[in-house]
């Protein structure tokens, strides 16, 4: 099958636009230093002749998971190993469910080398009802058959964030008894909202790590004092506040109002930057209520 043959094969598949990282979204630097140094260690300690694993990080709504999600999309695509990205948003069709996730991380993984696009496309052509099929369905022939033909020594990243978002049990399933049977390069990256369903499934699985952030840990306070600081700069600068705004009490109650949760400092911040809306001082009712989660 020659290459315009595979790339029209290939397009049968439903990909979901929109759905991978953005660097727009990352971490402040300097932030998240001693988490993010754990999952890159986590990726970089892949052994091909182990197998896959899985690097679950927990909070509560609100904690930040997503920009560690795409600190780590970032970090692994200029490092050559990403292979794909899916961030599930519960206002967006084809991204609020699991429908398409392995038919897009399929056609990512088609992109890596020509082995594996031929192997995906020919699976595609054997069995055209892949390309609509159930997730069930397309985790072997897409994803697990055509990567044990082409193995890689290097690690192969798939980030999944927000699976709160667009899961189902089948998807649960798959992580759970499924991915271990891919070689050891193969790492996902999974963010999601403490949930008693998903934490079931999630527990006591060999390959299968849990990490939680836990917001009121002084690290965490203190990536939020700095964030607070980014933030509130940014508001003084379009409402030409000038450089002692805000003084050092008002951002300190600010920071501690917050409670860990970099949401809520990123809902407020962007209001006070609001055209018209008075920022010289923080409402009362915003330092003394936090936004819904």
């Amino acid at each position: 099958m020659d290459l315009i043959a595979q790339t029209a094969t290939l397009d049968k598949l439903p990909y979901a636009a929109g759905a991978s990282g953005s660097s727009k979204e990352a971490c402040l630097p300097t932030t998240r230093e001693a988490l993010l140094e754990d999952i890159w260690t986590w990726i970089n300690t892949t052994d091909v002749k182990g197998t896959a694993s899985i690097f679950c990080l927990t909070s509560v709504a609100g904690a930040g998971k997503s920009a560690i999600a795409h600190t780590v999309a970032q970090h692994c695509h200029d490092e050559g190993v990403l292979a794909s990205s899916f961030f599930f948003n519960r206002e967006v069709m084809g991204r609020n469910d699991p429908k398409m996730l392995f038919s897009t991380i399929a056609r990512d993984l088609a992109g890596r080398s020509k082995g594996l696009c031929e192997q995906i496309s020919l699976a595609i052509e054997s069995d055209r009802s892949l390309a609509t099929a159930s997730i069930s369905c397309q985790f072997r022939p897409l994803i697990l058959v055509p990567y044990l033909q082409y193995l890689t020594g290097r690690p192969v990243v798939i980030i999944i964030d927000a699976l709160d978002k667009g899961y189902n049990n089948k998807l649960l399933e798959i992580l759970r008894d499924e991915i271990s049977k891919l070689p050891g390069t193969f790492c996902i990256f999974l963010t999601f909202r403490v949930i008693r369903d998903i934490n079931k499934f999630m527990l006591q699985v060999n390959h299968i790590c849990l990490q939680s952030i836990d917001i009121h840990e002084w690290t965490n306070l203190a990536d939020i004092a700095i964030y607070v600081k980014h933030e509130l700069k940014n508001v003084a600068e379009l409402q030409e506040l000038g450089d002692d705004w805000p003084d050092p009490h008002l951002a300190d109650k600010f920071t501690r109002k917050a409670e860990g949760l970099f949401l809520w400092v990123a809902m407020v911040s962007r209001y006070l930057c609001l055209p018209g809306q008075q920022a010289s001082f923080i409402p009362v009712e915003l330092c003394s209520d936090r936004s819904p989660r």
